[in-house]
């Protein structure tokens, strides 16, 4: 079966793991060794520098991810509780188009059902 390592955030406090660490080249590698993928937190996704200038980028620790054949699957896509500043529609194109991502936890289906086969 396939593995996929749930990353959340330090300061919540539900796990020994640190989070950070986990989040550099080293610790991408080390996950890559046990596990087939990550399921980053969306909060994690983007460079918050890049936004306060109004561009859209992947957190620099994305590319490690990829550059370790980790599959990603963010959590989680909600329609009610986005990223300040973007739709629905928006979200999906980021976490298709900037950050690679391969699917996503969701609890909102029909929207992204409805975005999916807008690309098919």
């Amino acid at each position: 079966g396939k593995v996929v390592m749930l990353i959340g955030e330090n300061d919540w406090g539900e796990s020994d793991t640190d989070y950070n660490w986990l989040r550099t080249q080293e610790g991408m590698q080390q996950v890559a060794l046990y596990a087939d993928g990550i399921g980053p937190w969306l909060g994690h996704l983007l460079d918050n520098e890049a936004m306060t200038q109004g561009k859209v980028e992947a957190a620099a620790w994305i590319a490690y991810a990829h550059e370790n054949n980790l599959t990603i699957h963010p959590y989680t896509y909600r329609h009610d509780a986005l990223p300040a500043g973007m739709s629905s529609e928006q979200v999906l194109e980021v976490l298709d188009k900037v950050v690679g991502a391969d699917g996503v936890f969701t609890d909102h289906l029909v929207p992204v059902l409805r975005w999916r086969e807008k690309l098919n």
